[in-house]
């Protein structure tokens, strides 16, 4: 299902606002896969897919956990604003055309 920019913006402001909880004593906010997909809406999976792939934010692995640092998150989503699909990867490559 796909949603407008109005809406994709609208649930970044929101993942946003849940991501700017209190940090830890060591002074950055550490999140897991479990908290990416409450706050944003995208799947658990979908996170770790992306890890796996190197296409989501920057991780820590700590033993075998991984964790997220709140500001790589934050780093990520903003990357990722799009204001059109034409800057869409997967799109035709339009660098030839004249």
């Amino acid at each position: 299902m796909r949603t407008n920019s109005h809406e994709h913006c609208s649930a970044r402001r929101q993942a946003e606002e849940t991501l700017s909880e209190a940090a830890t004593p060591l002074g950055e906010v550490l999140l897991t896969d479990r908290d990416l997909a409450s706050a944003t809406g995208i799947k658990r999976s979908t996170w770790q897919k992306w890890r796996v792939t190197g296409r989501g934010p920057l991780y820590l692995r700590i033993g075998s956990a991984c964790r997220y640092r709140r500001s790589d998150v934050l780093r990520f989503l903003q990357e990722s604003e799009q204001n059109s699909t034409s800057g869409y990867r997967g799109g035709p490559d339009t660098a030839g055309a004249a």
